[in-house]
């Protein structure tokens, strides 16, 4: 699928999703994992663009500096990675929301003065095994 300056792959059996984030460009659902009361799914991948304010370093950090404050937020993982050829920043991260836990692992790719921000997300105790899902995708994203 490309669109907004994306090319994404996703797995057969996901579906195009809408998204409740600001600045989304694409997301991606298991529809196995909807939720029946918010007709979102607890499995997901959603990329934003965003303009770049700062540094890509500065801006990263500062949202995670951010978010961390919070409480309901607990970070995993900070670091560097590369997806396919793209140099980026990762942050891993869970967050506590309405009694259950679910975990995060954002990749941040500047390109042109823009930061892409490819967001996955799975409840906690199913992270790992949507992993081989979320590298697929991660795999395929290119910027057109």
């Amino acid at each position: 699928m490309a669109k907004n300056g994306v090319l994404i792959k996703y797995p057969g059996s996901w579906v195009v999703a809408q998204s409740d984030v600001n600045n989304s460009i694409i997301a991606v659902a298991d529809p196995k994992f909807k939720d029946s009361v918010t007709g979102f799914s607890s499995v997901n991948v959603n990329i934003q663009k965003k303009e770049l304010p700062s540094s890509l370093d500065t801006y990263f950090n500062q949202t995670y500096s951010k978010l961390f404050s919070n409480s309901s937020y607990t970070p995993v993982a900070i670091g560097n990675t590369s997806i396919g050829s793209y140099n980026a920043l990762e942050a891993v991260y869970t967050q506590e929301a309405n009694e259950s836990i679910k975990q995060h692992r954002a990749i941040w790719i500047e390109n042109n003065g823009e930061v892409f921000v490819i967001l996955c997300t799975a409840p906690q105790e199913d992270f790992q095994n949507q992993i081989k899902n979320f590298d697929f995708i991660l795999n395929n994203f290119k910027i057109t």
